[in-house]
């Protein structure tokens, strides 16, 4: 079987991939990425959330997990982005910072922090995404936005 690659944009909400699929977000950078992987299906979930407060689609995926899959305990998650602009004004950084302890606090109570990998990305860098349906593989990459290899802007 060939695998494919189902690309999150923000205007996606989320997407759903079974193996052999790749679950990619597109650069990541102020957004938020959640990717969720069950071992037991071989299948993912990914969400590409661009907007503050992340709250009106948090708690809807989260549930779209808990139908899917039954038990919310036996998922992975791995969590990105959250990087204000070097040259963002205060409100900004605020609404990012607030953002990314908003996602900690709802994903922590409803998971184990043994599944989840929060990496977060400082200020100024952006990054992909991608989940590897096939293995349950979480993969960052710095050098997919135009062979930047360390995707430092400042």
């Amino acid at each position: 079987m060939e695998e494919k690659y189902i690309y999150v944009s923000q205007e996606d909400g989320w997407q759903k991939g079974h193996s052999p699929s790749i679950l990619r977000s597109g650069g990541v950078g102020p957004c938020i990425v959640i990717a969720a992987y069950d071992f037991r299906t071989t299948s993912g979930y990914m969400i590409h959330e661009p907007d503050f407060p992340i709250n009106k689609t948090l708690e809807p995926f989260i549930e779209v997990l808990q139908e899917d899959y039954g038990r919310l305990d036996e998922l992975s998650l791995y969590i990105t982005g959250g990087a204000a602009d070097l040259d963002a004004d205060k409100q900004h950084k605020k609404d990012v910072a607030e953002n990314k302890r908003h996602v900690e606090s709802i994903v922590l109570a409803r998971f184990n922090p043994e599944q989840v990998i929060l990496d977060w990305l400082e200020d100024g860098w952006m990054t992909e995404l991608s989940l590897d349906t096939f293995d349950g593989t979480f993969d960052t990459d710095p050098e997919c936005l135009d062979n930047l290899v360390t995707a430092h802007f400042g």
